[in-house]
Formats: C-alpha cells, sequence, structure tokens
C-alpha cells in the first residue's frame, strides 16, 4: 500500500511539475497538446499527448497529433509510429495515412508513403493534403508527370492551398530536364502562393521563377528579402541562390532525379493544367457543398453519435456517397448529455427534406430523417482558402453555400447547441459567429 501511494505521489507531482494547471481529463490534455502545437511548442505538445493516451489508450486522434508534434522535433521515426498506431485503431483514418505518407517521405521511403496517401486518398477522396503529399512523394522518387498531376488535384479540391502551388512552381522554375521547365507557369504558380503566404519558403521559389523569366533583378530583390527574414540554419542555402542570380543564372535543382514514364507506374491521368493566367475566385462553382437560395432551416439527418470522433468518421464515410454530408451536435434534455449528428443538405421547406431522405434512404441510409436545424455556425470575411486547409487538419467538416461567400459549420436545433459545438472551434483559435441558415 506504501509502494502505490509513492508511485502516485510521484506521479502527481511529476505532473504538478509539468503543468502546474492540469486538465481534468483525456480531452483536455489533447485540447491543450493541439494549443501547443499550434504555439510550435513541439517537446511540451508531445507530452500532453502522452498523457493524453495514458488516459484513454485508444484515443487515435491523440497518437496522430503526436506524430504531427514528434515531426516538430525531428523525430521521425516516432512520428511513423504513432501515425501507425492511429491507424491500427481506425483504419479509416485519412489525415493518421496522409501524414505517415508525409513522414516515410522525409525517411526517404517513397514507395511506403505513395501507398499510404493513395489509401488515404481511397478513405476521402477531397483530402487535398493527401494529393499534396502523395505529389511531394512522387517529385522526390523523379516522376515528375504524377507529381504534377496530384498537385493540380490538389489545387482543384483547395484553390486556396499555398504549398500545392508553390510546390508546382519550383518543377516549372527548376526542375533540371528542360521539357518540364516553364518559366511562365512557374511564376504565376509561385504568385498564387505568395499571394496565400508571405513564407521566406515560397518567397525563395518566387525568386527562382523570376530567374527562370530572365528577371534577375527582382529575383535578387527578393532572395534578399528571403535571406533577412529566414532562420540561420537555411540562410547558406539561400545564400548560394541569391549568388546564381546576381550572376545572372537561373536555378536548377540537382537533387531532382527524373524518371521516365517507361520506369514508374502510372496512377490515374493527370487533369488538365490550370491555365497560366490562373483566377482562382473567392469561393469557386465547383466546391459548393451546397445551393439554397434564401433562409434553409431544414436538414436531413443520417445518424448520431456519443463519440465526436464516431460521428467525424460516419459522415467521411457518407461523404462517398453524398457530398453535402457534415456533422453537428444537438443536446437531449432528458439525461442532459449530447449526441453529435450526422447531417445531409439544407433544404427551405420540411417537405424538400422529407423528399431528399426518401431518396436517401433508397441509396443505403436507411436512419435518414428530415430535421429542422435553422442555425449555424459562421466563419466569416477570412481568407476562405487556409482555414479550409486548418479545419481539415482539425477534423472539422465544413460546407460552403452558392452565393454566400461564408465557410459554414453544422446545423443546429437552437442557439444554445450552436454556441456549445462552436467552443471546440474557439478552443482551436477560429474566429466564429452564429447566425440563421
Amino acid at each position: 500500500m506504501k509502494k502505490i501511494f509513492i508511485l502516485y505521489f510521484v506521479l502527481s507531482f511529476a505532473v504538478n511539475v509539468l503543468y502546474p494547471n492540469p486538465p481534468a481529463c483525456a480531452e483536455n490534455w489533447y485540447e491543450n497538446g493541439v494549443s501547443l502545437l499550434n504555439s510550435g511548442k513541439y517537446e511540451e505538445a508531445v507530452k500532453s499527448f502522452s498523457l493524453a493516451i495514458e488516459t484513454l489508450p485508444h484515443d487515435y486522434e491523440s497518437f496522430n497529433k503526436r506524430g504531427v508534434a514528434y515531426i516538430g522535433t525531428g523525430d521521425i521515426s516516432r512520428a511513423v509510429s504513432d501515425f501507425t498506431k492511429a491507424i491500427e485503431i481506425n483504419p479509416l483514418f485519412a489525415d493518421a495515412l496522409s501524414n505517415k505518407c508525409a513522414a516515410l517521405c522525409d525517411m526517404g521511403d517513397y514507395d511506403r508513403a505513395i501507398e499510404d496517401c493513395t489509401r488515404a486518398i481511397g478513405i476521402n477522396q477531397r483530402s487535398s493534403k493527401a494529393y499534396n503529399n502523395r505529389g511531394i512523394s512522387w517529385n522526390n522518387k523523379g516522376s515528375v508527370e504524377n507529381a504534377i498531376a496530384d498537385y493540380i488535384k490538389a489545387i482543384e479540391i483547395n484553390p486556396g492551398y499555398a504549398d500545392a502551388y508553390n510546390n508546382l512552381a519550383w518543377i516549372y522554375a527548376t526542375c533540371p530536364e528542360k521539357n518540364f521547365r516553364n518559366g511562365e507557369k512557374a511564376l504565376a504558380y509561385a504568385q498564387k502562393a505568395v499571394q496565400f503566404s508571405s513564407d521566406p519558403y515560397y518567397l525563395d521559389t518566387l525568386a527562382a521563377a523570376f530567374a527562370e523569366n530572365n528577371r534577375f533583378g527582382e529575383a535578387v530583390e527578393i532572395q534578399e528579402k528571403v535571406i533577412a527574414a529566414s532562420a540561420e540554419s537555411h540562410r547558406e542555402q539561400y545564400e548560394e541562390h541569391l549568388e546564381l542570380y546576381e550572376a545572372r543564372k537561373p536555378l536548377r535543382d540537382t537533387l531532382l532525379v527524373i524518371q521516365h514514364k517507361n520506369k514508374i507506374k502510372e496512377v490515374n491521368p493527370p487533369p488538365s493544367a490550370i491555365p497560366v493566367n490562373i483566377t482562382v475566385p473567392k469561393i469557386p462553382e465547383r466546391i459548393y457543398a451546397l445551393s439554397c437560395d434564401g433562409n434553409c432551416p431544414y436538414s436531413v439527418q443520417a445518424g448520431s453519435f456519443r463519440d465526436y470522433g464516431k460521428s467525424y468518421d460516419e459522415t467521411m464515410k457518407i461523404k462517398t456517397k453524398v457530398e453535402t454530408a457534415y456533422n453537428s451536435y444537438a443536446s437531449v434534455k432528458k439525461d442532459g448529455g449530447g449526441w453529435y449528428r450526422v447531417l445531409i443538405g439544407a433544404f427551405k421547406t420540411l417537405n424538400e427534406a422529407q423528399k431528399a431522405a426518401s431518396g436517401l434512404k433508397e441509396i443505403g441510409i436507411h436512419d435518414a430523417l428530415a430535421v429542422k436545424t435553422p442555425y449555424v455556425i459562421i466563419i466569416p470575411d477570412t481568407p476562405y482558402g487556409e482555414v479550409l486547409q486548418r479545419l481539415e487538419s482539425d477534423k472539422f467538416i465544413y460546407y460552403l453555400v452558392k452565393n454566400r461567400e461564408k465557410i459554414f459549420i453544422g446545423a443546429f436545433e437552437t442557439e444554445k447547441d450552436a454556441k456549445y459545438f462552436s467552443s471546440r472551434l474557439k478552443e482551436k483559435g477560429y474566429k466564429i459567429t452564429i447566425g440563421e441558415r
């Protein structure tokens, strides 16, 4: 008994030293870890997610986020181990597969990386991150054609994806094989990336694009800004780039070894290239989840779960059949708890929702039921591209409504339920309002 007491005392002391005001449960350890991760405090985030896992050993979300934190610390092998564990617990966890793909790519295991990202895409065909990560893996393997195809697909899904624009621009500007270089496209994509983010990494690509177009004065000017804004660990490489531009020489990525089509396994045929004079509308037609003229207070409920993670997984599963699925929350007066709902669509009248429910039952969604859900969480007046990428990573399912330039989350019976669900978003730093749909 004494040994147990001493062990408890030691553990309590260690926790209090690490976290003077410790969270009360696994979910709070997880939320604390996410906050630390977003602040770049990777080692502290690892500790917090570890405590969440100790409290809830099958918490696949904590394994996934701890893997991301391990990448931040540079411990790629432990990251791969955590992503693998998350996938073992939840084989349909597309985000963990995509993250594992990125980690394996960092380790140089390109074939396994491509396999994992392909699995992620099979689960969630709208995962722009999976396409981008697979593109990086193809690129590092030397399959430039497949890399370009995946980057373009990532942009089609998420037109605000700065990294995918940057990756395309880098190929078109620096590829050692002339057939793949295109100065005009390089500059167009690089400028689009910088439009979404002024990260020095993207500005470095923009400088390379200017150099490929023989605009060396502009390349030098931008590269000097890159060096001034960069960490010491990156400056040597960036200074080498500057020396090239000052000598009026373009940059060539000599680490890229091209594999031609007869040496590689092809994926799906690449989509049509986005025009060079690219203009991305604020909310492009193709990614509208819903079309609603006026108020649309009705939805179709396709399921409900006590656990948020299960509602998310079921929603992603249903989205393979019906793209307009999303999840939400409804409180239950009888027991004081709540349920996370899987909802579909937005309808003006109860009759429209009931007709939709009947159609959904015919394709195997047998629990489809028309419900009134007039309240909605809105992420207003923001560069939506970056936010969509964050929402996807944080496992929030968003939707867009035609003619309304806002991002919508959920649909709720009461304003109180919307406020309860919105607390999850606020904890992760999203600015939101609550309104009627």
